[in-house]
């Protein structure tokens, strides 16, 4: 008996945990649907004034932005950083095979 309570809260805190991950989902997702509606409707008034490209350099801005926000609040600062192995071209002699 004891075993079969364990399991059945196991399965309630595992159930309580999906739904809060899907309402996260959710909201993520209609976050994103309202700042490109909001982007939608205001592109239409802005292009006239500033122009396109100078428009789309705004965007591609703020964009990259958030992007940056978001490693800096997510990740550690030393993540930046690749691996030695990006920087590392290893050339290979005529014929040689992968090991």
């Amino acid at each position: 008996m004891k075993d079969y309570i364990c399991l059945k809260t196991d399965l309630i805190m595992n159930l309580r945990f999906a739904v809060s991950a899907q309402m996260f989902g959710l909201l993520l997702a209609f976050g994103a649907s309202l700042t490109y509606s909001i982007f939608m409707v205001g592109s239409g008034e802005v292009i006239p004034k500033v122009g396109a490209k100078r428009f789309t350099a705004y965007a591609m801005i703020i964009s990259c932005l958030g992007v940056i926000i978001q490693f800096g609040l997510l990740r550690e600062v030393s993540d930046i950083r690749p691996p030695v192995e990006v920087y590392v071209i290893k050339h290979k002699k005529r014929g040689e095979k992968d090991a």
